[in-house]
């Protein structure tokens, strides 16, 4: 994968962890993003804070960059949920970074946060942590749920990918997927999946470069600050 640029929030004095965020800097097709109430137009250089939803409007795909380094890839048909993302101030370890997939799929290189902070990314049916990672996630409904069995697959493409249910932890490595039903299930590999197949792998954009090289000027949006 091609290295990451990223241009991190500036330091400040103070001790306390800082209300950041992502910007989008990648799009292809039409975006949204549910705020406070609101709905968002999203363009290239659009902020995404703590509390937003974004959405990815049919056959599209968008590129976020979190202040921590983290990249996500979303293709048409996801809704990606920014539960909490802070990050310490300056070079400090620590910081919380909390998504949830809540429908659609995705792909991700994990940042900063991930490796000395608290890192989690949500569904219905399971959680999932990593150890220095990047992987795909994704819930397997509709049209892809006539073909798969419903539910989560996530599929290791660096380090350590952990999917965390009610029954129990499964651990996954680079090129191994695993699927879970629901949340009382355990996550269990599989050898196919939705990310191989040629229809569905299309349509999620999946293949969709890392190649951003820059991190743009945020356009700042109503409300410029993330909500408490």
């Amino acid at each position: 994968m091609k290295t990451l640029i990223f241009a991190l929030v500036a330091a400040l004095a103070s001790p306390v962890a800082l209300a950041g965020g992502g910007t989008v800097v990648k799009l292809q097709g039409a975006a949204s993003i549910e705020r406070k109430g609101a709905k968002v137009k999203v363009a290239e250089s659009t902020p995404v804070y703590s509390g937003d939803t974004l959405a990815v409007a049919d056959n599209g795909a968008a590129q976020v960059r979190f202040e921590d380094d983290s990249v996500f890839v979303l293709p048409g048909s996801t809704k990606l949920r920014v539960d909490q993302f802070t990050m310490p101030p300056g070079n400090a370890a620590g910081g919380t970074a909390k998504y949830t997939l809540v429908e659609g799929g995705l792909r991700t290189i994990t940042g900063r946060v991930s490796k000395n902070g608290k890192y989690e990314m949500r569904t219905e049916e399971a959680t999932i942590t990593v150890d220095g990672s990047a992987y795909l996630a994704m819930r397997c409904q509709g049209a892809c749920a006539k073909k798969y069995k419903a539910g989560l697959y996530v599929k290791g493409e660096a380090g350590v990918i952990t999917v965390t249910t009610a029954a129990g932890k499964t651990q996954i490595r680079r090129g191994q997927t695993v699927h879970v039903g629901n949340n009382t299930e355990l996550a269990t590999r599989v050898r196919v999946s939705p990310f191989d197949d040629p229809v569905f792998g299309a349509e999620l954009n999946m293949a969709v470069e890392f190649d951003a090289e820059i991190h743009p000027q945020r356009i700042e949006q109503e409300p410029p600050a993330s909500p408490s």
